[in-house]
């Protein structure tokens, strides 16, 4: 189900504040397929790492919540990387073995 700009906000906020909530700590991006992004290329472990994500409405709304976090909030990523039609937003927190 996809979601709006506020409501992905407030979910992956909520998470990361329940989470040890330094934002410095997390790295949030956009990609078409977040589950290949997180365990594939960011190495995060399914089980035992802390991580989320969500669909945006659209590839805008993804992009708009990425900023977000970089900008506004200071977490960890790289703007504009990823698909241009991508729409799913997904952060994890950052360890020794993930990439970053």
């Amino acid at each position: 189900m996809s979601q709006d700009k506020q409501e992905i906000i407030d979910g992956i906020k909520k998470y990361i504040l329940r989470n040890k909530g330094k934002y410095n700590l997390w790295y949030v991006g956009v990609g078409s397929n977040a589950r290949d992004c997180l365990f594939k290329e960011h190495k995060v472990r399914e089980k035992g790492d802390l991580w989320i994500y969500k669909t945006a409405a659209s590839p805008q709304v993804a992009r708009e919540v990425e900023k977000y976090f970089l900008i506004v909030l200071g977490t960890d990523g790289l703007i504009g990387s990823g698909e241009e039609t991508a729409k799913m937003v997904y952060a994890y927190r950052k360890a020794m073995h993930t990439n970053p």
